[in-house]
Formats: C-alpha cells, structure tokens, sequence
C-alpha cells in the first residue's frame, strides 16, 4: 500500500488528491442533508445506499436518471404525474429547451466562423512600399527609362490613392448572456448567464504550431428574468 500511495502521488500532487477527497466527502455531506429532507430518521442505511449509488455506482455524473430508474433502481418516492399535469409539465420543458438551445450544440468555432470572418493580412503601409519600390529601383527594375527617383516619387504619389485590401481582423468575439440554467418560483424566474470571449489563438503542439480556439469565461451571474 505505501508503495501504490508512492508511485500515485509522484504522478499527483497530493494537494490535488487531497481536494479530490474534501469534494467527495462535501457531496456526500450535502446529498445526505437533502436527503434527511424527505427521509424519516431511522432510514440510515437507505441513505447511504441511496448515497452510494448517486455519488459512486454510477460512475459518471451525467447519466439521465428517468422515472422507472427512479423508482425501481433508487427506490426513491416518484410518483407519475395525471396526463393533464404531465401535457403541462412537457409544455414547460419544451420551452425550456427553447429558451437554453438545448437542440442547438454549442460549438466556438462554428460561433467564431459565422460572426467573424477569417484574418487577412494587413495592407502593406506607404512606408513598406516606398522601401519595396526603391529596393526594385536600385537592383535596376525600372519603367523603361524612368530614374529611380522618379520611379519612388511616382510611387508616393499613388499610394495615398490605393486601396491595398481589408484592414486584419482581431479574431476575437464575445457572446454575452448565454443562458444555462432556470430556477423558477411563484414570484419570479432566475437564469444563470455566461459571458464568453472567443478568440483564436496559434496553439503549440508536439509537431508544431498549430491554429486552435481560445475560450475564456468573462463574467458570470444569476439574473432575474424580464
């Protein structure tokens, strides 16, 4: 055992083991007062069952739970709801599924694509030009029989006149109020919103530099909805 807890902390900090264990404990800690919530007293072991079968039998937090699962696997107090309660609630849910895009994958990239277009390159500055045109001038590509000097001084005079293409783009965009959760009650709804700035960025990587997504979370907050 000393030698596996050895070999597991050279490749884990123990700080970071150490946070892992407070979160579990915590969870447990919180599902357990829930639970005592709508639990009779003596009802220990089925907490801790119930408890154990949340927090660790099924191994991945985002399993949907329906209501057969519910009732016959967690044995928790379900009861179906009359049809005309039941047409409501779906009613709810499908606007719900409307307002958060639940049917539309978020996806930074496509986001970025759609809103900012791919970065060009700069247009070349007068000074850039000048410094292009007089290098032709001096390794003799002229006009015909134009000197250099006039050759410059035409240039200079052109440039100001030129449109040398689109100015680049920053490559950044910030998506603002992204809803992702509800919390209603009689009086009023409650929407949790995220602001997001996307922005690409040149990642590297084993074989190289390579283009990738930056993504970084700007504000987020519970707002009153209107």
């Amino acid at each position: 055992m000393i030698q596996a807890l050895i070999a597991l902390t050279e490749k884990i900090h123990p700080l970071a083991l150490g946070n892992v264990q407070r979160s579990h404990q915590q969870a447990r800690m919180m599902a357990r007062k829930l639970l005592k919530h709508h639990m009779a007293e003596g009802q220990e072991h089925e907490i801790d069952q119930l408890i154990d079968n949340l927090k660790s039998n099924l191994f991945y937090h985002g399993h949907p739970i329906n209501r057969k699962e519910a009732k016959a696997d967690l044995k928790l107090k379900v009861v179906d709801a009359p049809d005309d309660l039941a047409a409501v609630m779906w009613e709810l849910y499908a606007e719900y599924e409307t307002a958060l895009k639940m049917q539309e994958p978020f996806q930074p990239p496509h986001e970025l694509e759609a809103q900012v277009p791919a970065p060009v390159a700069a247009p070349l500055t007068t000074q850039q030009i000048m410094e292009q045109i007089a290098q032709l001038a001096q390794a003799g590509l002229g006009l015909g029989a134009i000197p250099e000097k006039q050759l410059v001084d035409l240039a200079a005079a052109i440039v100001p006149h030129v449109t040398a293409g689109q100015a680049a783009q920053s490559g950044k965009l910030k998506l603002e109020k992204i809803a992702g959760a509800y919390v209603e009650s009689t009086d009023h709804a409650d929407v949790f919103l995220t602001d997001i700035r996307l922005e690409r960025a040149t990642i590297n990587t084993p074989i190289g530099p390579q283009e990738g997504m930056k993504q970084e979370v700007i504000w987020q907050r519970w707002d009153k909805e209107k």
